[in-house]
């Protein structure tokens, strides 16, 4: 079974691969959003990527979905999609400052790791939650996997990896 990566145009959605839940989801459209998400930090204030508001758009395009949008004198363009190869999920966030002012930002990520089916996420949530361990192996770069409840279970695991194009810009931790 192939990678699944669902987009809604709330900027939420859900990520399934090997008939694991990667991330959690629920199917109510009032629930929190779930899925992959993305959140600037200025001094000021912090707000998402990838969420359309007053200012901001969704396409669904051929095999990927685009969220583009500006707050505060931040462009921020935020593109979804499965790599057709190897099915690796790839989100990639474009951030370009349109104000006069040089501005720290920081990004961040935030996912609610499932790596369960989703009968027993929906069955025991929270218990779920107990069997999920997250290292930090290398700089920039988080591995959450589930350990086994007994020595015949697989043990699937998630890799999630930050990368910086920007000369400018560095990244300052990953945590778990």
């Amino acid at each position: 079974e192939g990678t699944t990566l669902v987009c809604d145009a709330r900027g939420g959605g859900m990520l399934k691969s090997g008939g694991y839940m990667l991330s959690r989801f629920r199917s109510d459209p009032l629930a929190p959003g779930y899925g992959m998400r993305f959140y600037i930090r200025d001094a000021d204030r912090v707000f998402q990527a990838g969420c359309v508001g007053p200012a901001g758009e969704i396409r669904f395009e051929t095999g990927c979905a685009v969220y583009t949008q500006t707050t505060d004198g931040v462009e921020t363009a935020l593109t979804c999609c499965v790599g057709p190869l190897d099915g690796t999920a790839v989100h990639v966030l474009e951030v370009k400052n349109t104000g006069k002012t040089a501005r720290m930002l920081r990004v961040s990520s935030y996912m609610e790791v499932a790596l369960c089916s989703q009968r027993a996420d929906e069955a025991h949530p929270a218990f779920v939650k107990l069997f999920v361990e997250t290292d930090t192996p290398a700089a920039g770069t988080l591995v959450a996997s589930r350990r086994a409840r007994n020595g015949d279970e697989e043990t699937p695991a998630l890799f999630h990896t930050a990368v910086c194009s920007s000369p400018d810009a560095a990244f300052v931790e990953i945590s778990d």
